[in-house]
């Protein structure tokens, strides 16, 4: 705003001083020599009081000639009034407010998200672990069949010459240091070339198959032990049996056997054993234990086959 203030003297106007405040603005009063204008801008809200006086040279301000004064209301500019203030924080809380929902809406989404990745990495887990525990099951299974493939006869699925030799040498020294019974029997299928030679391989398999069977129903024990070892020829070891006991067993067998009948084969195919049987001495070692066992094998074949010869 501007002011404008003169004095008006008729007998020395040259001689008039004049001095002028805003109250509420200026700190003390303004002195000018001549009259004039006065501007002010960024006043403050509320009222003011705009005052001029006016002197003769030489000057008393304690005795003006004259004063005048104006009265001022000066209302506050729009952005500093208490509605357009409560506006502002009404507006201020609103938008915090949209601000909040907005930032919960969003972390509310990346926890989906989160919690999607989560659900997703866990079910790829669980389906890496069941794959996992699947493969470890089907090694085991396959260890587990790699050792029995090692250990027994592919064709009959008794026990292979390892198996065998491994349970004598246990079953030896468990008798030794046990001081119970132990006998071992050798047995040999009867003319088994000729069969192979008129029948054919598949046919001689068959049959060493049913001598298999035939041996393993006869002699079922849990004191009993049969294995293949090799060809034609299979080992029995009865362990905590004297030979008293165990050679009506190995009769039953026999005797089993050659009442079999392989009518598969297209006629009444029949076959016979041969056992030689020992108990085991004081000290025998398995080898000694095999070969008294096979003399007395080859004492049954000598003696017309199909019989159990002990010794």
């Amino acid at each position: 705003m501007e002011v404008q203030f003169t004095g008006v003297s008729q007998r020395s106007p040259n001689s008039l001083r004049y001095r002028y405040r805003m109250q509420g603005v200026d700190r003390d009063w303004i002195e000018a020599a001549e009259s004039g204008q006065v501007a002010y801008t960024n006043l403050p809200a509320g009222t003011l009081r705009f005052e001029v006086q006016v002197a003769r040279a030489p000057v008393d301000w304690s005795r003006p000639v004259n004063q005048a004064q104006v009265e001022l209301q000066v209302e506050a500019p729009w952005w500093q009034r208490t509605g357009t203030h409560l506006l502002g924080l009404v507006l201020l809380a609103l938008l915090f407010a949209g601000l909040h929902a907005f930032l919960g809406r969003r972390q509310s989404r990346r926890r989906r998200r989160l919690e999607s990745v989560v659900a997703q990495r866990t079910e790829e887990l669980r389906e890496k672990n069941a794959e996992l525990e699947q493969a470890s099951r089907e090694r085991e299974q396959l260890l587990t069949q790699l050792a029995h493939q090692a250990h027994h006869d592919a064709l009959t699925g008794l026990p292979n010459r390892r198996a065998c030799d491994l349970f004598l040498e246990s079953a030896v020294e468990r008798a030794e240091d046990a001081g119970t019974p132990l006998c071992v029997a050798l047995v040999d299928v009867d003319r088994f070339k000729p069969i192979n030679d008129r029948y054919g391989h598949q046919a001689g398999d068959e049959v060493l198959a049913q001598v298999a069977a035939h041996l393993l129903a006869s002699l079922q024990h849990p004191s009993v032990f049969v294995g293949r070892t090799g060809g034609e020829e299979f080992l029995v070891v009865l362990r905590d049996m004297a030979r008293e006991e165990a050679l009506p067993r190995l009769e039953q067998a026999r005797m089993d056997i050659a009442a079999m009948r392989l009518a598969s084969l297209g006629d009444d195919l029949a076959c016979t054993i041969s056992v030689g049987l020992v108990q085991q001495a004081s000290g025998e070692k398995p080898d000694d234990l095999l070969r008294r066992a096979d003399e007395r094998l080859y004492e049954a074949k000598r003696s017309g086959r199909n019989r159990v010869v002990a010794g």
